[in-house]
């Protein structure tokens, strides 16, 4: 990290001063005749420096991020092309999260009381140059602590998603997709809601048999295809015939553009 700071910030430092020489009269050349080659020079130099050859070879990363004793967390994935697997953790009840990835993230973390909020996304870098992150590409696999109640706000771009909920305590979830193919599972116990929106995608929303859903549909060219025999057609929306009452439920509400979204 500090090579590469030390190195953009003397290019950086070599193009101002031939710009400021040339102003000033002093070169007996035109500094902008020779700033793009040395600008992409420089560039070049900058990606060898970034190089590395673990990653080459598909080499993967394994992050955790500890509890530390909060007792709720937000969490906030910003993913972009690639694949993304979201499920619960089956040991180790001091972590927030534990991931497998084969791409470079940039993870913020900030306390508030008790409430753990972490946002996890695609570095720029990886995100902008992507012919420099490694061979393993935006794969990232997830788990998160069953045991924490949890807001999720997820920002799917063009990937492929298994977003596995069914053992998670969700109080609310987000899901923004792209031009995606994303197979959600509802959690199975616990209360809650979730807005999911899609564009050009494809959308599989599974709900649990331990769980009553209240789903409001709003679309556009997509074809929305919802299990009535489980979900009657109520009025505006679909239902569990035991909503009103259940323990465990769920309110959903979904916003879909083309594409395609089942409901079973």
């Amino acid at each position: 990290m500090n090579r590469r700071r030390l190195f953009w910030g003397g290019a950086l430092l070599i193009l101002g001063l031939l710009l400021l020489l040339e102003n000033l009269g002093l070169l007996p050349f035109s500094a902008w005749a020779i700033f793009w080659p040395l600008l992409l020079i420089f560039l070049g130099i900058g990606l060898l420096l970034r190089f590395r050859p673990e990653a080459a070879a598909g080499a993967r990363r394994e992050i955790t991020l500890p509890l530390e004793g909060a007792r709720t967390a937000s969490v906030r994935l910003d993913h972009g092309a690639g694949y993304l697997r979201l499920g619960a953790l089956e040991t180790n009840e001091d972590l927030l999260l534990h991931g497998i990835l084969g791409s470079a993230v940039r993870l913020e973390q900030q306390r508030q009381g008790e409430d753990l909020s972490v946002q996890m996304r695609v570095e720029a870098d990886a995100l902008f140059l992507p012919w420099v992150s490694s061979a393993g590409g935006h794969h990232w696999e997830l788990s998160l602590n069953p045991h924490v109640p949890l807001n999720l706000d997820l920002r799917l771009g063009a990937n492929q998603s298994h977003l596995d909920l069914s053992a998670l305590q969700v109080r609310h979830l987000h899901l923004e997709t792209g031009a995606s193919e994303t197979t959600l599972i509802l959690p199975a116990q616990g209360q809650g809601s979730a807005h999911l929106k899609s564009g050009v995608a494809s959308l599989k929303i599974r709900v649990p048999p331990t769980l009553a859903v209240r789903i409001r549909v709003q679309s556009g060219l997509a074809g929305v295809n919802v299990d009535t025999q489980r979900f009657p057609h109520n009025g505006e929306v679909y239902e569990s015939p035991d909503y009103p009452t259940a323990t465990n439920r769920f309110e959903i509400h979904v916003e879909t553009g083309l594409g395609s979204v089942e409901i079973f």
